[in-house]
């Protein structure tokens, strides 16, 4: 059986979770998936990353705006 291709455009959150589930062992006779991201970092902004002024922390990049933590979010 041929499997449908499937491009993803973007490694953020949903890009990654479409390629999640497409990629599940039940559905691996059915899609071949390729993910392009502009950049090297994955997750859009859901990443996070280090800061080398703060010695290195490792610091969120965005999740706060979707768990409601400003009013007009």
């Amino acid at each position: 059986m041929t499997r449908t291709r499937v491009a993803i455009l973007g490694g953020g959150l949903s890009g990654l979770v479409t390629a999640w589930n497409l990629t599940a062992p039940e559905q691996e006779d059915k899609f071949e998936v390729t993910v392009h991201q502009l950049g090297w970092r994955l997750g859009g902004k859901c990443a996070t990353g280090r800061n080398e002024v703060e010695g290195d922390r490792i610091q969120e990049h965005g999740l706060h705006v979707f768990m409601g933590a400003y009013q007009n979010a």
